[in-house]
């Protein structure tokens, strides 16, 4: 050992070294997250200034997790392969606008139950229950994959959301009906009325939209409500004499190209305080009220349970319609706006 650096004294298995310098002894001691740096005139003092420096110091220690933002990365990169496209540019959307800005730069071991709670808590106060909600079942996922990965107690224990109800849509009325259709067609130009007439006739989600294709008496496209890996599912949706009055204003393929953001925004241009997805309660609401076959309404519109509908998923799977009944009910949605 060189004569300038000495062994002061040994604490928790550490040798603790002096070097003497001009006028005094240094003391320097980086182990198990302390770092201390003192100097004495005496070895008696500075082994006293030390040991009180310990007592008080909290040692900083290298959480032993990633850093939440980084562990997304990789958890974002299985995801990708597990849930469908829609689904994971929802978690992408939550992550950008909440998870990373809130606590992407902690690690995950540093995230408390109580930095988790406080913030669904501003959100609710806000009124935004349904994105505490959603926050909070996507960083449940998050944190379950992540505790079992670095083995640290989860901070979503007994995190809770206020319960709200959520709100319904409803189907437009005659009148609101009219007004959309008056509008469309003064708008005929513009695709995103192509796109609202198709959704209001057809009784499409606005993401099976861009998969549809036209056909002389039907629509196909994809059921959206698949979960990945299992079969795709493609609908018939036979044309309806509403739909038929307004196709010569519409352009379908230019309306497959038309954003779904910008399409609810139109909407609500129209129509205040509505939401796109109430064109397709509108659809089944108007082929109940013209009296169709519950079970084909069923089949159009993609939905696989229907309370007003008293039959068995069994039953169902039993029936199959005849092409000629499939197009003959759709003929009973017609009516004057």
């Amino acid at each position: 050992m060189s004569e300038l650096v000495k062994i002061l004294l040994i604490y928790s298995g550490h040798a603790v070294k002096y070097r003497s310098l001009k006028n005094s002894f240094q003391v320097r001691f980086r182990r198990d997250g302390y770092n201390i740096e003192l100097c004495a005139q005496d070895l008696t003092t500075l082994k006293i200034r030390f040991l009180a420096a310990i007592e008080q110091a909290v040692p900083h220690k290298k959480p032993s997790t990633p850093l939440l933002k980084d562990y997304l990365t990789e958890w974002l990169a299985i995801k990708k392969t597990t849930v469908k496209e829609t689904t994971y540019n929802g978690y992408i959307a939550l992550i950008n606008a909440h998870i990373n800005p809130a606590f992407g730069d902690k690690h995950l071991s540093e995230i408390t139950r109580a930095d988790i709670q406080n913030y669904l808590s501003a959100l609710v106060k806000e009124e935004k229950y349904r994105t505490a909600e959603k926050l909070k079942i996507q960083l449940k996922a998050i944190f379950d994959v992540a505790v079992a990965d670095y083995n640290f107690k989860s901070p979503m224990t007994k995190v809770e959301v206020t319960k709200h109800d959520a709100k319904k849509g409803t189907s437009l009325s005659l009148v609101e009906e009219k007004i959309v259709v008056d509008y469309c067609i003064l708008h005929k130009d513009e695709p995103v009325c192509s796109a609202i007439l198709i959704l209001l006739y057809s009784g499409m989600r606005v993401g099976e939209l861009y998969s549809a294709i036209l056909h002389e008496k039907y629509i196909d496209c994809e059921t959206e409500k698949i979960r990945k890996g299992k079969a795709q599912e493609i609908r018939k949706i036979p044309i309806s004499p509403m739909l038929k009055k307004v196709m010569p204003y519409i352009d379908f393929e230019a309306a497959k190209t038309v954003k779904r953001d910008y399409i609810n925004r139109r909407f609500q241009k129209i129509i205040q305080g509505r939401h796109t997805h109430e064109l397709r309660y509108t659809f089944i609401t108007r082929a109940k009220e013209c009296g169709c076959n519950l079970e084909l309404v069923m089949l159009w519109d993609g939905h696989k349970f229907d309370k007003e509908v008293v039959t068995t998923a069994v039953d169902r799977g039993y029936t199959t319609y005849s092409d000629d009944y499939y197009f003959r009910e759709i003929e009973k949605i017609n009516y004057e706006l």
